[in-house]
This record gives C-alpha cells, structure tokens and sequence, in this order.
C-alpha cells in the first residue's frame, strides 16, 4: 500500500510505515498523499538485569526476558523512530499509545500522511492494518499490498541482528546500558544506510524472532478509521475492474 507519489514506512518493535519525510515542510506536502511508514516491535533478549520483584515483567510470551522495542522505518530501512523501554510483556498497542509517534499523528503533524501496522495495532485514520478475515477478491488484493507494503519492516529486524550480533545472543548488560545500547545500534544502521553499506549476507539458519500480537482492531474502532480504509478498497476494486 504506497501512493504513486512517494513510499511508505512500518511500525514494529515494530515498525510503522509514514508516507513521506517527516523533514518536509508542511507546504510542500499539504496537496500530496505521503507515503506510509510500517510499525514494528522485536523483542531483545536481556538476562543480566532481569532478577528482583519486576523480573517477571520483562518475561514476553515465548518465556524468555526481553524489552519490547519499536521502531517506525522507512522503505530505505532507515529508521525514523525507535523506543527501546518497555518489558518484553508489554503488548505493542501500549508502547505505541504512550509513543511521541502516536501523539504527533493525532496532532497531525504529518497531514495526509498514514502508517502501516499489523492487526496488533487497532485501526485508526492514520494506521491501516489488514482486515482480520477477507471475505471478497478486493479485501485480499488489499491485505496482500498491505503486507507487502510492510515487508521492509520486517526485513529491517534481519538486517540488524545480522548488523549487530549482541541484538540476537542476548544482552548482558544493566538495563539502562541495555536501553541505550539498543538505540545506538539503530543510529549506527542508519549511518550505514546513509553511507551506502551493503546489507549483512543473509543466514539461511536465522529464524524470524517477531510475532504479530493478537488482534485489536475490534476493540475501539470508530466509523471514521473503516471509512478511511474503504477508500483503499475502493481503490483496489477500480484496478480489478480496470484489468478485468
């Protein structure tokens, strides 16, 4: 899901996708449908630090200790916002709700501009996640460009843990050096990226380590945020009309 004029960014931690550069000024981009980026969270193993009556917290769903990190990157893989704070346990939705990224959108400090998310991320206006279970062919040719749209994000994770070893083996570190250590390894990526470096060469015996969150989008969604997506199907189902 890009616009024809520019690409879009992911959420994770996870990655959010935005639609274009968040340095453009207003003006130039008030007429025009920015890109998306995609969030995204990963969770990084952390053993060092995890003992006392908190420990548990830090404990995600596969059962080891880990902060839940998120990150919203572009289709460049550079990564445009990192927040590397939360327990593993923590669901993706509560890290974006208390993120700046979140606030800045609401505010609309991005305009027209609209982030891509998996369905652990409840639908709103300027996030478009899958639909949940597509009945008709313009709901699947829309989760597939969705998806696809994402796939950046996802292939972020991989270059990083390949990037910087310590980020798959485990941190053993305090936490706030654990933290910081984080998000200096996203500043030196992003240095890479700039610079041109090639990717890390692939290893066929790495597993993906993200997991999508169970769904939300049924949970406080308003008419406003499904109208917003119907303007995509919309979209979708003119292309399949054109090429029918």
């Amino acid at each position: 899901m890009s616009s024809s004029s520019s690409s879009p960014e992911n959420i994770h931690g996870r990655l959010l996708w935005q639609t274009s550069s968040e340095d453009s000024s207003d003006s130039e981009n008030e007429n025009r449908v920015k890109s998306p980026r995609a969030p995204r969270n990963f969770r990084r193993r952390v053993d060092h630090f995890t003992r006392g009556a908190n420990a548990e917290y830090f404990r995600n769903r596969k059962g080891y200790f880990s902060i839940n990190v998120q990150v919203v990157a572009d289709p460049n893989l550079l990564i445009r916002n990192i927040v590397a704070r939360w327990p593993g346990s923590t669901h993706d939705q509560t890290i974006l709700n208390n993120s700046s990224r979140k606030a800045q959108f609401e505010n609309n400090r991005f305009g027209n501009s609209v982030m891509l998310g998996d369905s652990g991320y409840a639908l709103k206006k300027y996030l478009i996640t899958p639909i949940v279970n597509p009945t008709t062919e313009v709901e699947q040719v829309f989760n597939e460009s969705q998806i696809r749209s994402r796939n950046p994000v996802e292939r972020l994770f991989g270059v990083l843990k390949r990037r910087f070893p310590v980020l798959s083996l485990g941190i053993r570190l305090s936490l706030e050096t654990a933290q910081t250590l984080i998000v200096a390894c996203a500043v030196l990526h992003n240095i890479g990226v700039n610079m041109n470096e090639p990717e890390p060469l692939q290893d066929d015996d790495q597993n993906r380590e993200w997991e999508e969150e169970e769904n939300v989008n049924g949970n406080d969604v308003h008419r406003l945020e499904h109208n917003f997506r119907e303007e995509f199907l919309i979209y979708f189902m003119n292309l399949l009309e054109e090429n029918q």
